[in-house]
């Protein structure tokens, strides 16, 4: 299948293919300085003290360093001295690597590239990683189009949405839970409407399942009231871009359908700013994102989805769990 799009406001039309895979993004980092060869750079964390009593800054400084290393991570051409305890302790690839091969130290990755190993890492040591480019990156000025707002925001989302594909490779919740935060941010600060319907299609396109987290944090940032189009239909008829993605997504129209719903009976009350959501491990080492009208709706809405889960564990499937609820 095959959307059709303005890619951000730009006079072209884009073809989004769903059996393409995501280019890696390109690197938000200089040369590494111990390696010639590395397109990014390579911190060394230095706290104030030997001993710090944060848990990210303690374990942050050992990122990349050879004190008290006890295993090897290598990807391409660059290596990354690690730490058992760490990694195996947050990622089920690398505690499964180690568990299957006790005598060895080594673990090569051989199908993604440095960069993306390196944000990988970056995050299992200190919590975060970078999904911004430097301030004079060259693709910012040759390999995008539209204005510099806009070349940042891609470049932000495809860090983003490679992070959140490889939290499921590596079975790594927490990075897909701080991969979304991290999108939602950059969605909030984006002001065109034709780039968050880009990233929503982008999304819908990479990532399975109905209630995908990085899927439905698009719902609200599309059927925002600072948007014309929610409140006057006229309008709406001239979003030709959301209009196509909603005629594709059905299961994005219902929850757009809904939230627009919301959102008029609650715009003038800031007591109910934000919609009630809850985040549900999907099983796929990712989460589901669950968006009701109150609070009450979202707790039936959770123990239904926590019985269509058990249901589908037991290998009923998909569509026979939710037959099975229904009787």
């Amino acid at each position: 299948m095959m959307y059709q799009l303005y890619n951000g406001g730009t006079k072209y039309l884009e073809s989004i293919d769903r059996s393409q895979p995501m280019h890696t993004p390109p690197d938000s980092r200089v040369g590494s300085p111990v390696s010639s060869d590395c397109d990014f750079e390579i911190d060394y964390f230095t706290p104030k003290s030997e001993v710090s009593d944060n848990r990210n800054i303690a374990i942050g400084r050992f990122f990349n360093s050879n004190e008290y290393s006890d295993m090897t991570v290598v990807c391409g051409d660059e290596t990354f001295p690690a730490h058992r305890i760490v990694l195996c302790s947050q990622s089920e690839f690398f505690l499964d690597s180690m568990r299957s091969k006790k005598d060895e130290t080594v673990v090569t990755i051989s199908d993604e590239e440095p960069k993306t190993i390196y944000r990988l890492l970056r995050y299992l040591y200190t919590g975060d990683y970078p999904d911004h480019p430097r301030s004079k990156h060259p693709e910012l000025d040759n390999g995008y189009e539209g204005t510099r707002l806009e070349s940042y925001f891609h470049y932000s989302v495809n860090v983003n949405y490679e992070m959140y594909r490889l939290a499921a490779k590596f079975g790594v919740p927490g990075l897909a839970k701080r991969a979304v935060y991290k999108h939602e941010r950059q969605l909030a600060e984006m002001p065109y409407v034709e780039e968050r319907v880009w990233s929503c299609a982008v999304a819908y396109s990479r990532f399975p399942g109905q209630h995908d987290a990085m899927r439905m944090i698009h719902v609200p940032k599309l059927a925002d009231p600072e948007f014309k189009y929610v409140w006057d239909d006229e309008a709406f008829s001239m979003a030709d871009e959301l209009r196509s993605l909603l005629h594709w997504e059905k299961s994005l129209d219902r929850e757009y359908q809904a939230h627009c719903k919301w959102a008029k009976a609650h715009f003038e009350n800031s007591k109910y700013r934000y919609r009630p959501r809850s985040f549900m491990p999907n099983g796929r080492h990712g989460w589901d994102l669950l968006m009701a009208d109150s609070f009450a709706d979202l707790i039936s809405k959770e123990e239904a989805y926590e019985k269509g889960d058990k249901l589908t564990r037991k290998g009923l499937g998909p569509e026979l769990a939710s037959k099975k609820q229904k009787l």
